[in-house]
């Protein structure tokens, strides 16, 4: 999409800044189509939609404890299931906080032994945009988890209009963004 280039040409390079700011602003004025490496078939077999009532009881726990405020019936009660590790027991992206126009706020959690944990990279998810889209496992692992794409939150872009998707990896305790 060209929009971004059309407007700052135009004179109005402030309104680029406040699309840049919003949730799909970087991704929208790349140039090229974003595109992650190669996804996990397998994973992504296990991925499906869930609702606040699915999640196990350790995750809504953890869910409060992390001050989400999304709740069962609300407008942001979605999310999804995939096993990141392989070991049978699901992992969970969802939405965290409500937001007043746009998509919300989301986490990654999952149980790590017998704990459930913020599985979360520092910087956070940007967005829930519907169950098992724009957050794609990975074929390549690290620590026992699968990496993670998020073709809609770009790494620090090459060249102005370029994106370069963000890919987590699994570093022990929480997902990290690659360098």
């Amino acid at each position: 999409m060209r929009m971004g280039r059309k407007l700052t040409q135009a004179g109005m390079p402030v309104l680029r800044l406040l699309i840049l700011g919003c949730f799909w602003g970087v991704t929208m004025l790349a140039d090229d189509p974003v595109v992650c490496p190669k996804a996990s078939k397998e994973a992504h077999e296990t991925c499906r939609a869930i609702a606040y009532k699915d999640l196990p009881a350790g995750a809504r726990t953890l869910l409060r404890k992390l001050k989400c405020d999304v709740r069962a019936g609300g407008p942001y009660d979605f999310g999804s299931a995939v096993d990141l590790n392989g070991d049978g027991s699901l992992e969970y992206q969802f939405c965290c906080h409500e937001a007043p126009h746009g998509p919300c706020s989301a986490v990654l959690i999952g149980k790590v032994g017998s704990a459930w944990k913020d599985l979360t990279a520092k910087g956070g998810l940007l967005g829930f945009e519907g169950a098992c889209s724009r957050f794609t496992v990975l074929e390549t692992s690290q620590n026992g988890y699968h990496d993670v794409c998020l073709p809609i939150q770009c790494a620090t872009p090459a060249t102005p209009g370029s994106c370069v998707p963000a890919i987590w990896r699994y570093s022990g305790d929480r997902y990290r963004l690659a360098k």
